[in-house]
């Protein structure tokens, strides 16, 4: 496992944890496009894989996490995709994108440099005469 694919079961072990001391992991791997992605089984605290997941997004929205059900044995269990650097990128750029407050500092970003753009042409046209 490299250290990227240890560091992120690590974490994502603590936070279930955090909601069930007996959790422990079911499988890490790496997908052909690079995700890490971390099956996380309940313990017997709590059998719920669906609040460990809800834990798992709220930490990390930008990660899918979701129920899967093991084929060995029926059991389910939460698991978090790890998004690649470049999707993650990606994905915060259109959740901030997404906000008013985004949308309205491009705005006003846009109205300061034109009127930049409109002081410079004014001064540049007082020196000419």
């Amino acid at each position: 496992m490299t250290s990227f694919s240890n560091s992120a079961s690590q974490r994502i072990l603590g936070l279930c944890r955090e909601l069930d001391s007996n959790a422990s992991i079911a499988g890490v791997l790496r997908d052909d496009d690079g995700h890490t992605i971390v099956r996380v089984r309940p313990g017997s605290e709590s059998n719920d894989a669906g609040s460990l997941v809800g834990a798992l997004r709220r930490r990390w929205p930008l990660a899918r996490a979701s129920t899967v059900e093991s084929a060995l044995d029926g059991s389910v269990q939460a698991q978090s995709v790890v998004p690649t650097i470049d999707e993650e990128h990606g994905r915060a750029r259109s959740a901030v994108a997404a906000s008013r407050w985004a949308r309205a500092t491009a705005a006003v970003a846009v109205l300061m440099i034109v009127a930049g753009l409109a002081l410079l042409a004014r001064e540049a046209l007082l020196a000419v005469r």
